[in-house]
Parts: structure tokens; sequence; C-alpha cells
């Protein structure tokens, strides 16, 4: 259902019901990937690419490295990464470069060029008689791009963050990134200390590490910086698990015990979750910093994750923005080890399909907010107000009725930015939040059927199944997902795609609240998660009554489309200077709409680019917050799905 079928890497497993190939076929295509790799030929496991990466400049912003590449004399091409794995698209920030020379060991200079058309590609002619060719690199970090802040390169004074992707040249004739071999050095500023999941072969004052294949080079980060902690858990029958901290700021790593026994209840419950794992250690890379931006990017033994510099130590800052970790935990099997078979394609300028994101990132958003509540870093009410915010929104959603789910992730990167203006009307990256809901509803199917004798933990333990000797990549299509579905429960799993996933629709189905044994009710009363949402980003959220979001300076952020405000022809960007006839706060817009059931109406002051106008509302129903209220007569399956195992 996915489209045409990509070649798959050395090391992903092709489905039982791959087509057959025939053995000329075979024959022919191994002629052509030995032709391919003539440049490489003198290349063996002793022999990897050798890759220093020089990071003493990164307080100044600045990334070099240098490259020694066997080659053939002639023309050879190196690609520079543009597919990153994680961020689904074509966005890998070339843009960055700030330098690259390629020459002959001995010092000769040899020009280059870039093909006109594929951008990320490179040609230098090599003279006879030389059979290596060094390619040095500049980057200049902290400037990413709207797709590339979590795969990209950042330094000041204290602390940095290398993502390989971002300093690194590969062999055009590479068509399998598992089949080329790397060996890494690197030197840091005084007095810095590293993280990754690369091992250290030599720790000296240039450090290096073992060899890898390109696959897990550009699948492995570093952070580095002066503070760096470390703590390690090993769940029992097990790998260990490790959370690398770093931070600007000493004070910022001191975590409590409730801290550290929630990131090994993390650990715990996602290695019960799925019951094997695709790793041998897997590592949080956290940087804890106001000047690095939020990110959080998944990768098989470890993941890159941006937060806040107070996130440790303030419990409100925790709550709003730990769940990236969790999230990032998942992707080791969701995403990672198993992954779409159009987003495989053994190399990083080869275009992905990704059109599966709904189950790669939305089954991983629903799991990754199961292992948030079951390892007690979210309790079971911070989770119904949760739920119910995020339902709430994707209620509000008037795209769907011209845009079905599965395009937010045929169209992903576009979408990444987000919209300044009527995204409510465009959709955003939704295979994320609707896809959580989605799979909220397929766990509350196979529960409600069986009798909760069977869930989605049964169907993880199985699909994500890793076992000694399989690879790093294992590819899956739809059919598989709604065979292992049907394994477990049979069920018409394609009509229910069919209406969630692939169609538009007039309205966000909802038979998932009552499946779960709750109903929803509005009240007048924001919840405590919503005030914390609003209070963190200085804003008033009135999507549900008058359907607009106003910013603390009277900016509009958003009109929901049909709402009052959106009547009232109110816009995104435009100010709200008054409120029924007073000056602008946001005490007074809360106010004003909670005075609607007695004036039947609420009025603005408004500016237009140059122009004042006054506007009026209609409308009379006060506040109106969504909540999620238990239905007695059903069981609580939420109760159900979130307790820790």
């Amino acid at each position: 259902m996915w489209g045409t079928q990509f070649p798959l890497a050395s090391g992903v497993t092709a489905r039982h019901d791959s087509p057959m190939i025939h053995p000329m076929h075979r024959l022919l295509g191994c002629i052509a990937a030995f032709v391919l790799l003539l440049p490489l030929a003198r290349l063996d496991a002793a022999q990897a690419i050798s890759f220093d990466i020089d990071a003493r400049e990164l307080p100044r912003k600045l990334l070099r490295t240098r490259m020694t590449f066997p080659v053939q004399p002639g023309t050879n091409s190196f690609y520079y990464p543009k597919w990153i794995p994680g961020i689904h698209a074509p966005r890998g920030p070339i843009e960055n470069l700030a330098g690259l020379r390629f020459s002959t060991p001995d010092g000769k200079t040899l020009p280059w060029s870039r093909d006109e058309v594929e951008l990320y590609r490179f040609q230098v002619e090599v003279p006879a008689g030389a059979y290596e060719l060094v390619a040095e690199l500049d980057y200049i970090t902290n400037q990413p791009n709207s797709n590339s802040s979590s795969v990209d390169s950042f330094g000041n004074a204290f602390i940095g963050t290398i993502n390989l992707n971002t300093c690194v040249l590969y062999p055009a004739t590479v068509t399998n990134a598992a089949a080329v071999r790397y060996r890494a050095s690197l030197r840091l500023p005084p007095g810095w200390k590293h993280a990754s999941a690369l091992t250290v072969s030599d720790a000296g004052e240039t450090i290096t590490f073992a060899p890898v294949t390109l696959e897990v080079l550009i699948d492995s980060p570093i952070i580095a910086g002066e503070h760096l902690r470390s703590h390690t858990f090993k769940p029992t029958g097990f790998p260990p698990v490790h959370y690398h901290l770093n931070s600007e700021s000493a004070a910022a790593l001191q975590l409590g015990d409730n801290r550290l026994k929630q990131f090994e209840a993390l650990a715990v419950q996602g290695m019960k979750l799925f019951q094997t794992a695709p790793f041998d250690a897997y590592h949080f890379l956290v940087n804890a910093s106001d000047d690095f931006p939020g990110m959080g990017l998944e990768h098989t033994a470890s993941s890159l994750n941006g937060v806040p510099e107070t996130t440790f130590t303030d419990d409100k800052k925790w709550a709003i923005y730990i769940d990236v970790l969790p999230h990032e935990l998942v992707h080791a099997w969701c995403g990672k080890w198993r992954r779409p078979i159009g987003m495989v394609t053994g190399n990083y300028h080869d275009d992905n399909k990704t059109g599966g994101l709904w189950v790669y990132e939305g089954l991983t958003q629903y799991l990754g907010h199961l292992l948030h509540v079951r390892s007690g870093m979210a309790s079971p009410e911070e989770n119904l107000q949760q739920l119910a915010r995020t339902i709430s929104r994707l209620q509000l959603q008037k795209g769907r009725q011209w845009r079905p789910l599965k395009d937010t992730a045929v169209d992903s990167w576009h979408l990444r930015g987000g919209s300044k203006s009527w995204e409510y009307l465009r959709r955003r990256q939704d295979y994320y939040n609707e896809g959580l809901f989605v799979w909220l509803e397929v766990d509350a199917i196979l529960r409600g059927a069986t009798n909760s004798e069977k869930s989605l933990d049964d169907f993880c333990a199985i699909f994500f199944r890793h076992q000694p000797g399989d690879g790093l990549v294992k590819a899956f299509d739809y059919d598989e997902v709604v065979a292992e579905l049907n394994r477990l429960h049979q069920f018409d799993w394609d009509a229910f795609f069919e209406e969630r996933v692939f169609a538009t629709q007039a309205a966000l189905p909802l038979t998932a609240v009552e499946r779960l044994g709750y109903r929803i009710e509005y009240g007048t009363t924001p919840s405590d998660w919503h005030k914390l949402i609003e209070g963190n980003s200085k804003y008033a959220d009135a999507y549900e009554s008058l359907g607009i979001a106003v910013r603390e300076s009277g900016e509009i952020i958003d009109v929901i489309p049909g709402s009052p405000a959106d009547h009232a022809k109110l816009a995104p960007g435009q100010q709200l200077a008054g409120v029924n006839g007073r000056k602008f706060s946001l005490a007074r817009f809360r106010e004003g709409i909670a005075d609607t059931p007695t004036r039947r109406e609420i009025g603005f002051l408004v500016l237009k680019g140059d122009l004042y106008a006054t506007v009026t509302v209609p409308y009379d129903a006060g506040p109106k917050f969504m909540k999620l209220v238990r239905n007695p007569d059903k069981p609580d399956l939420i109760g159900a799905i979130f307790k820790a195992k």
C-alpha cells in the first residue's frame, strides 16, 4: 500500500513474502555492484576510511574534519548526506559548508565541481598514480534550517553537539552504508568530556574510536562539555541504559532521587514492553541548554535530546519537556530497527517515501506516551489531562476535510516548520498526535475484544522482536502490520485504517473515547496541564470557545475555521489592543470570555496592519475546556493501558 519497494541494504531483512528474484538477476546485480565499487576495491576492514574530527573550535561555532579515501585515478564523486534518518527530509544542512578542499596525500590541491542538478554531489579528478584522496571540510555550527535542528552541530563556550552527518562525505559508489567503514578520531576543547554510542579504542588527548560502518557512524552523535555527567542503570536481563547529561551549568545537572528513580523506571518499562533489544547498550544524550534548540532524534543505540537548562531541577519544565526521552527510546525499536520499507534505501541520497510515518512516528508517539506514564514521569491524572488536550486539538483540525492523515506523512518535511497562519486549515505533522490517537484506539479494540487478554503490548513483543544475528534494520509494510494485528484479533483493520488514515474526514472519529470507557464533557475551568502550557508559553488558549489563541503581546496566534472568531473576520497576526473597552491583557481577555454568558458578545480593538478597527464577536457560551470523564458502565481501559508492568 505504500508504493514500490526499495532494494534492501545489507543487514535489512526482507519479509517472507517479498517477490522472488531470478538467479540471473542476482548475478547481474552482483556484477553491477562490483563495478560500482571499483574505486573502493583497495579498501578492506583494516583500511577503513580515516575520519579526523577537530572540534576544538566549537566554542567559535566551527567544526573541521579531514578524511582520507582510497580512490582510483580518474573522476571520483562524493556525496554530502542529504536524507538524514530521523528528520524524514532531504535537508542535510549543506548550506553551512564553509570550506571543502581535495588534495593528494603529498599536498597537491585538486579542483572540484558540484553537480548542477544533484547539489549534494561533488566531483574531483584524481591524477594518474594516485590511490588516496584527502578531503577537508569546514562546517559552521549553530544555524540549522527548518528541518535540521536535530541533525545539526552546535557549540558554545561550555558544551557542544556533533552530528557526524554535518561533517562527513562518502563515495558516490556507496549503495550500502553498511558495507563501507570509517575510523574516526576526535579532538575536543581542553577539559571537555564526551559521550556517544561509539566505542573508544584510545582515550588520549586525541580520542580514537573503533572502526564502524558509515551507517553506524551517522547513527552515532556526540555530545561534549565541561560538566557532562553520566548515570547508568542495568534492568535485569536487559542491556544497560546510560543517561549522559550535559549543560553549561553544573547546578542544572543535580538530580534528586525521584528523578533518578524515574530514569530507571523508564529503562525498565521500555525493556518490559518490547522484551528484546536491538542494541547492546543504550545511551540517552541530553543537552540541558537554553542556547541550543529543543530537539529529539532517534538512533539505534542512542538518542540526541535537547531540553531547557532547568528541566532537571524545575518541576514545571520537567513536566513539559521530559516526554522527549521515552519517545526517542521507543524509536530504537519503532523507526530504527523496524522501518517502513519506503524509508530503507541503503544510502543518504536516494529519495525516501515517508507515507509510513503514521506508524513510524504515530505508533512511537503512542508508545512513548505510554512509557512516559508507566515510568511515573506523568501521573494518571496528568495523563487524562494530556489526552483530553490532544483530542481537543485534533477535533478542531479542519484540514482533515481536504487532506487525509497519510498525506501529512507523505508531505512531512514541507509541514515541518509549521505555519504562521491557519494551521488548523492547512494541517501540521498530524501523524504524530493523531497517530497516537489512532494507535490508542487500536489498543482499545484489542483489549475490548479479548477481555484485555491481548493488547498492543503483545503486538510490540512480536512485531519488534530482535534476535541474535538480526541486522540493524528490518523493513515492514502495511500488510505485515495488519497481519500481525489479525493474529492477535480478527478485525476489519483495513476498513479501520482506511477511515482513520487514508481517507479525508468530515470530523475526527471519537469512538476511541467510548471504547476506552470515557466520555467527553466540557467545563469552564482549564485543567492544570492546560494552565501549565499557557503559563510556559505566555499566551491564552481560547480555541474551544472563541476559536483563537492570543500571545501576551495581544497578537492572535491562530484562528479556528468556522469558529466565532473566524465568523467575525479575525485573522492570525492581527493585534488585540483592547478588550471590552479596556486595554488588552491576558487577564482581561479571559475575563471578557467569562462575561459572555451575560454580555452575549465580546468586543475587541484590533490593529490590522496600520489600521485600528473595532470587532464584535457574538458569543454567549463562556469558557470551554474539554475533559475526559469516566463512564462507569464500561471498563476503564485507560487505567489498564497505562499501568506500569
